[in-house]
């Protein structure tokens, strides 16, 4: 027994009674029952009583087989066995079991579906689906649930397999998603359920644009239709990128700074680069010190230190080396004229400054310092200045540095700081370019060592600037903020929604006039402010931009769709947002046709698809053309409870007055797509025209052209027989003609022209008939006797009337023949 994959199939073991049995299921390897047994189930689902006195006993098991497409195509085996008791009654049964036979089931179903995970937008997706048989499959395909065919048939694959592609070509982003089959096997009226999988549509990379005074270096370098590409920023020279980030990536077509906020993959800018108000370089150095101490006041001799670093590249001229601007940490030192706590000698610039001391409390510190010495003393090398300071406080005087005099610091902090503006005095201001030459080094120039060892010592340098309005300070780098911007804080901030900047280096932006706004941060012009509305909520389905974003009239926004919803037909759809009344919903309603493009004559096939997500139940179909009610179905052709409900319509023989927009609607007046349908015909007028033997013959036939593309043919027949030359017909030159030169009654007869349209059908004219004038006989001399009678017969093919002449006068007889009695000479011409 064949079983639909992914649907449950109940099966069932009946068993007489009385006794009630026990009834248990068991799974196989086989067909043999003692082939592995498995225990599985055991349930008593229904009890049932014959007429008799016999009881029937029946258990149900519910089958449902692996549905996905990779699943085992293995055959499932299965049993039953009951297990009576002992039982006294009409008959005395001692208790026994008995097993049924191995019954065999064999999943059918969709065994194997593939197709793209990803694919490039414009391309074509080919999903292939393998299913088992028999009986024999119908395919029927869907895209996130929504039907896309009828029942397909399948190709033969091997004696057990059916196979079916389904192409869709020119795939769009927004036709990602998921696509799934299902089949229908002769003999069944349930489909299987839908295996499907996911399809996402990547397009290529945007082209980034760099921004002004900037470039890009991208790898690859040409990378137009690659959907992974590196780029990196820079900027000019004068100029100074935004942000610290420079190289960009785009993975899957996307670009990894693509965002809401960002659609359109902007890059940060290249600013201009502007001279600071202030500049400040501070070079800080910690560093080993020698001190001596006094026992005579709270200030200790002067210390008189190197500042151990070479000035490089500075002139003995830039004011902040000339005059000084130098300090000691004030924890520590005095001085006595803050400009004389540092000079420079040479390039080596010198700090002059005095200890402080702290006077002892009276505490007794002679037995930790007298240790201390004793530490110091055993040393195999010790600093003698240490020990001259330790010696002196184990005297009576109480000048003990700090606690204990071995308990001071043994390393400072000097400070050499350059400013571009002086607030010291009336020191001068230093050019910024003067700063950038100051560099301090370990070494002079000959390369000897200049101070204590580096061990004690360390260098660190600080740069700051102070920029003017308008202006931030970026890797100390002033930098002006650009039109659609405004300087607050160390920020350049975007201009917000509904307000402007077309000059750079300013602090703040201008406000739209009334009733306008911009429809993005960071404008730089007025004509940025627009009409705009408020997003509206979309029924059935979300947007971008959002509900209650500012959006402008006449821009594109995407709808995307509910489950069980379209717009135009899509799950998503993006839509031309056209003014602040506009409605925009999603549709439980589709409505589609087996061909949008027809011929006269021919039929027009629509279906209308209710979503079973929809609340409408049991209601008429109602039909529009453009907009106007055409017919009414009152039943569906096809009801499934689980996805979809249809409704089908077909008009017969329409004519060109049928190209239009189609649409239905079910039950409620909820919005529903519209498809565009066009019925091709020719132009050319039949009936009937009369024509002179010896004209020319002239017709003309147009015909409608779908597009510039495509293939339409012109051939004529008379009577039904082909008659000049097949030629095709374009956008351009959709008129072809027919010319017979000299017609003569052989011409005559019924003309048709016929527009054959390649993949729609062709058109056949009404008939034009032509009648040509002319003779049926011809006259001829006639030589006779006088007194003899004469008959001349003209017969033609149209007229009743007949004249005659002699001589080029006419002759008042008429009628096809004329008779000449009783010759005489005057009869002769």
């Amino acid at each position: 027994m064949s079983i639909l994959r992914g649907i449950p199939t109940d099966i069932y073991c009946t068993f007489d009674g009385p006794p009630q049995p026990a009834i248990h299921w068991y799974s196989h390897s086989s067909t043999n029952w003692n082939d592995s047994p498995t225990m599985i189930r055991d349930n008593i689902q229904i009890q049932r009583y014959s007429s008799g006195q016999l009881t029937l006993y029946q258990s149900k098991l519910t089958l449902t087989a692996d549905n996905s497409a990779d699943g085992n195509s293995f055959k499932l085996y299965r049993s039953c066995k009951a297990s009576y008791g002992s039982y006294s009654g009409t008959v005395v049964f001692s208790g026994g079991s008995v097993n049924t036979d191995v019954a065999v089931f064999t999943p059918i179903g969709i065994t194997s579906l593939t197709g793209p995970s990803k694919v490039r937008a414009g391309s074509s997706a080919e999903f292939t689906a393998i299913a088992e048989s028999p009986p024999v499959p119908k395919f029927i395909w869907f895209y996130n649930g929504i039907r896309l065919t009828d029942e397909i048939s399948g190709a033969l694959k091997t004696s057990s397999q059916y196979e079916h592609v389904y192409t869709k070509n020119s795939m769009r982003v927004v036709d990602s998603g998921r696509y799934g089959v299902s089949l229908l096997y002769t003999g069944y009226t349930t489909p299987t359920e839908p295996v499907s999988l996911y399809t996402t549509v990547i397009e290529s990379c945007p082209t980034l644009s760099a921004p002004t005074n900037g470039f890009l270096s991208c790898s690859p370098a040409n990378y137009q239709g690659v959907s992974d590409v590196s780029c990196t920023l820079s900027c000019d020279q004068g100029y100074q990128l935004q942000g610290s980030k420079s190289r960009y990536v785009c993975a899957d077509g996307v670009w990894e700074h693509y965002g809401i906020l960002n659609p359109e993959n902007k890059l940060p800018k290249c600013l201009r680069v502007v001279p600071p108000a202030v500049r400040t370089l501070t070079y800080t150095t910690r560093y080993y010190l020698s001190w001596v101490a006094s026992c005579t006041d709270d200030i200790g001799d002067y210390a008189r230190a190197g500042f151990y670093y070479f000035m490089k590249g500075a002139d003995s001229n830039i004011p902040c080396v000339a005059t000084g601007d130098c300090y000691l940490n004030q924890d520590y030192f005095r001085y006595t004229d803050p400009l004389a706590a540092c000079s420079a000698v040479g390039r080596v610039l010198a700090l002059s400054a005095q200890y402080i001391q702290n006077k002892n409390t009276n505490e007794n510190k002679l037995a930790p310092i007298v240790s201390v010495l004793n530490d110091y003393v055993a040393e195999t090398v010790f600093n003698l200045y240490s020990v001259f300071a330790a010696a002196s406080c184990t005297t009576s005087c109480n000048c003990c540095i700090k606690d204990s005099c071995m308990l001071s610091p043994s390393t400072t902090t000097s400070r050499l700081k350059c400013s571009s503006y002086s607030n010291i005095g009336l020191r001068k201001r230093s050019a910024p370019d003067q700063l950038s030459q100051i560099k301090l080094v370990p070494e002079e120039d000959e390369g000897g060592r200049i101070g204590k060892d580096d061990t004690y010592s360390s260098l660190n340098k600080e740069e700051d600037v102070v920029c003017e309005e308008g202006s931030i300070s970026v890797r100390n780098l002033c930098v002006e903020c650009e039109a659609g911007t405004y300087q607050t804080g160390n920020e350049c901030l975007v201009c917000p929604i509904g307000s402007y900047q077309s000059v750079a280096g300013m602090t703040s932006c201008i406000p739209c006039p009334k009733s306008t706004s911009t429809v993005e941060a960071g404008s730089d012009s007025s004509e940025n402010c627009v009409g705009i509305c408020l997003m509206p909520d979309v029924g059935h389905g979300s947007s971008s931009p959002p509900r209650n974003w500012l959006t402008e009239i006449g821009s594109r926004v995407t709808i995307w769709c509910d489950n069980g919803y379209t717009i135009n037909g899509r799950t998503s759809e993006i839509i031309t947002f056209n003014s602040c009344e506009q409605v925009v919903s999603c549709s439980s309603i589709k409505i589609s046709a087996e061909k949008t493009a027809v011929v006269e004559g021919g039929e027009i096939k629509l279906t209308c698809t209710l979503s079973t997500s929809s609340t409408i139940q049991n209601e008429p179909c109602t039909w529009y053309y453009n907009d106007i009610v055409l017919l009414t179905t009152q039943t569906p052709t096809i009801r499934d409870s689980s996805t979809f409900v249809q409704y089908t319509a077909t008009l017969a023989e329409v004519s060109s007055d049928y190209t239009g927009s189609f649409s239905c609607s079910i039950g409620a007046d909820e919005s529903t797509n519209s498809v565009e349908v066009q019925v091709f015909g020719i132009v050319f007028e039949g009936g009937n025209k009369l024509m002179a033997e010896g004209d020319d013959i002239k017709l003309y036939c147009g015909a409608e052209i779908p597009e510039r593309n495509s293939d339409v043919q012109l051939r004529w027949t008379l009577n039904d027989i082909p008659v000049g030359n097949e030629e095709a017909l374009t956008f351009n030159s959709p008129v072809g003609s027919l010319y017979i030169s000299s017609a003569d009654p052989s011409n005559e007869g019924e003309y048709r022209c016929i527009v054959t349209y390649s993949n729609i059908g062709y058109v056949i004219s009404n008939p034009l008939s032509i009648t040509v004038l002319g003779f049926r006989n011809s006259l001829y001399d006639i030589t006779t006797v006088s007194g003899a009678t004469v008959t001349l017969e003209c017969t033609t093919n149209y007229s009743d009337k007949t004249l005659w002449s002699k001589e080029g006068n006419l002759l008042e007889e008429t009628g096809s023949s004329l008779t000449i009695s009783n010759v005489a000479s005057d009869n002769v011409g």
